[in-house]
């Protein structure tokens, strides 16, 4: 089903879409702007979390205003385009996970004065809403 499709589901609160595999084992999928765009007809979508996407920069998930939380695992974003969707969607907690780092927030980077790129954390530490304080 295309994302034009599952826009049609107005009750839809969370969407999971992975490209199936780590982007590892062969070049990763697009999802066009056009497709993210579509999200917008979903005023009760909260949480997105993407995982192995090639998203050709941020464009299409800057419109997503109703989002409150999104996740982007090992997708293709540099960290200059995770900034300006911070600041597109201020109201949206963003994550971002690769194999050799994470991407924080500034809200987090401010508490643990730490640049934008912290590497060797637990996972569990984000998800315990505590900064990650540990270099690798």
């Amino acid at each position: 089903a295309s994302l034009k499709s599952v826009a049609q589901i107005k009750t839809l609160t969370r969407l999971d879409l992975s490209t199936g595999g780590p982007p590892t084992l062969g070049p990763m999928m697009g999802v066009t702007v056009t497709g993210l765009q579509e999200l917008q007809a979903l005023p009760r979508l909260e949480t997105l979390n993407l995982t192995g996407w090639k998203l050709n920069g941020c464009q299409g998930l800057r419109e997503l205003h109703q989002l409150r939380t999104l996740t982007l695992t090992m997708c293709s974003v540099d960290a200059q385009e995770l900034e300006r969707l911070e600041d597109d969607l201020p109201d949206t907690s963003i994550s971002h996970f690769t194999g050799g780092g994470s991407w924080l927030p500034k809200r987090m980077r401010r508490k643990a004065g730490q640049p934008g790129l912290a590497r060797g954390f637990r996972m569990d530490d984000c998800a315990r809403g505590s900064p990650p304080l540990r270099s690798g």
